[in-house]
């Protein structure tokens, strides 16, 4: 693939990354937050549009947000490995593990412990993960803990 002279050394690794793993991520994917989940068919409109306001809210910018998932609907598989060079390769301020499974990847991927519902630094890269976001938005007492866990993360 041939790259522009205006284009920098982070555009060249994030296109390079999205030519292996685009099945995985919606959209182009170079944002400042990386929010990574386990549905193959991504997470519910609702969802992403809370999560999206609120990094735009703690900084982060309008349409700051990345996604991504760790299974497609043609039965496509992220490893930790993949997640991991997906990561360095999107390169985000921020990366939000929308599920437990997503964290256990995570976690494998850096080879250090994620905590659920807890702030992480893998590799001193902020990682906030959720146990479960899609779940914590069914209640007043669950957003509430979420928005908590996301003023961790304010830029």
């Amino acid at each position: 693939m041939n790259y522009s002279a205006s284009c920098n050394i982070f555009e060249v690794t994030a296109n390079d990354t999205l030519e292996l793993y685009g099945d995985f991520v919606e959209g182009d994917g170079r944002k400042l937050v990386l929010i990574l989940g386990s549905e193959p068919k991504g997470l519910s409109s609702h969802a992403k549009s809370a999560l999206g306001n609120s990094m735009s809210k703690l900084g982060y910018g309008h349409d700051c947000c990345s996604f991504a998932t760790t299974s497609t609907l043609d039965g496509g598989q992220l490893g930790p490995h993949d997640a991991f060079t997906l990561i360095e390769g999107l390169d985000p301020l921020l990366v939000i593990a929308a599920d437990a499974h997503a964290a256990n990847i995570i976690s494998q991927a850096y080879r250090t412990p994620i905590t659920l519902d807890d702030i992480a630094r893998p590799l001193g890269r902020p990682c906030l993960a959720f146990s479960s976001f899609e779940h914590m938005l069914e209640s007043e007492d669950g957003k509430q803990r979420a928005w908590a866990l996301m003023k961790k993360v304010a830029r």
